[in-house]
This record gives structure tokens, sequence and C-alpha cells, in this order.
């Protein structure tokens, strides 16, 4: 098989890190790449590298996954600071 190339790495590095995070269906596949790669004999750091992220977000993706399986890897609500602006005017400004 021929060795294939990308002409600039880094710019499509940084495209496809953009599109995984705009959906959470994307963002849960990526989960699921990593949970595969562990269990292919990687160690977190490896995945994290391989991934673009954080150890410790790939040792909770294990721990989420080994105690509640598939549902461990879902999106959970997150808590955090409530929206200032109603709906109303979140559409107003294109959000």
């Amino acid at each position: 098989m021929r060795h294939l190339e990308i002409a600039d790495v880094e710019v499509m590095r940084l495209a496809v890190q953009q599109e995984i995070t705009c959906s959470e269906d994307s963002r849960y596949v990526h989960r699921l790449h990593g949970i595969l790669l562990i269990g292919r004999g990687l160690s977190c750091y490896q995945v994290a590298d391989w991934l673009s992220e954080n150890p410790r977000t790939v040792g909770r993706w294990v721990h989420g996954f080994e105690c509640r399986g598939f549902a461990g890897l879902q999106a959970r609500e997150r808590s955090g600071r409530p929206r200032q602006l109603a709906e109303t005017q979140w559409a107003a400004v294109g959000t």
C-alpha cells in the first residue's frame, strides 16, 4: 500500500479537533475510540497523546465506562452559572 500523507497536518489536526467538539455525538464517539485504544493495551498517557486529551480525562472515561458502561461515556448535565439572557435574546444574537 502506498504511504499516504496529509498536506497540512497541523491545520487538519485542529480542524478535526474542532469537529469533534461540535456535537455531543462526535464527542461520544471520540470517547469510544479512547476506550478501544485502552482495550488494545495502550496506557492513558498514550491514548491522551493520540487523542489530544489530558491523561486524567482518559482515566475518567475508563472509570465511567467501567462503572456505568456506555452510559458512562455519555455527556451528563453540567453545573455552572445559569445563562443571563433569555432564549429569545440568545436567538436574536444568533447563538
